[in-house]
């Protein structure tokens, strides 16, 4: 195994957002997701729902919170909750890399390889059994990528992207909910100072500007001029 020769530039960037609330099997639901979400990749793992979203462009905070909006706004009772971290063990890692478990191992604890392995998020059980640590899939794909070319080839988010995105997700959780209470002139949605201008596709349009707090909204052929929350 050598170092990797492929070009990171052309890594296609992915994010996964964790959704609460909606019910994937719902008709009402899939028919939403065809006409307004069609563009991101959907899937429940252990009772989580996910959201993948796929982007080329290393504006991955705008493209995520753009995503979320749109979930917000088309499916209402819906929550985008935050960024998920994707959590694996060794025995995760094996079956993603189709490399034995001995020798994850050793790579984790730095017996063998080129060492750096990232450091573990936390560990599952304990007692007489020992705990089993684990890692976010993003640190780990990284590594692999960089020594290995193992891994997939998706480009993660940072840190500071996580931080980011789960900054405004909370706030649009907020402002969803303050939306809903008391309507488009009060919700303080339009408050996301450090988004001018979030996406645009050929089914929905979403610009946000400050100071003058207002927003436009295009969503199918259905349009809403939000006005100032001051």
């Amino acid at each position: 195994m050598g170092t990797d020769h492929r070009d990171a530039a052309v890594r296609v960037r992915k994010v996964t957002l964790r959704v609460l609330h909606i019910n994937l099997r719902d008709e009402d639901v899939q028919a939403k997701l065809e006409s307004y979400l069609s563009d991101v990749a959907w899937s429940v793992i252990d009772g989580r729902t996910n959201i993948d979203v796929y982007v080329s462009t290393s504006d991955l905070v705008c493209a995520a919170v753009e995503v979320a909006n749109r979930v917000h706004i088309v499916l209402a009772q819906a929550c985008v909750d935050q960024v998920d971290d994707e959590l694996c063990g060794v025995s995760d890692i094996s079956s993603r890399t189709g490399i034995n478990r001995e020798t994850i191992r050793s790579w984790t604890n730095g017996s063998r390889g080129p060492g750096k392995f990232p450091v573990p998020v936390g560990s599952l059980g304990g007692g007489t059994r020992g705990s089993a640590k684990v890692w976010r899939w993003r640190d780990v794909n990284e590594w692999l990528f960089a020594n290995y070319s193992l891994g997939d080839s998706f480009a993660y988010p940072t840190q500071s992207e996580v931080a980011a995105i789960n900054f405004h997700l909370a706030r649009l959780q907020n402002s969803a909910s303050e939306f809903v209470q008391n309507g488009p002139r009060a919700a303080s949605i339009l408050n996301l100072s450090s988004i001018v201008s979030i996406a645009h596709n050929e089914r929905v349009h979403i610009v946000y500007s400050e100071p003058s707090l207002r927003g436009e909204l295009t969503l199918g052929t259905q349009n809403l001029t939000m006005g100032s929350t001051r």
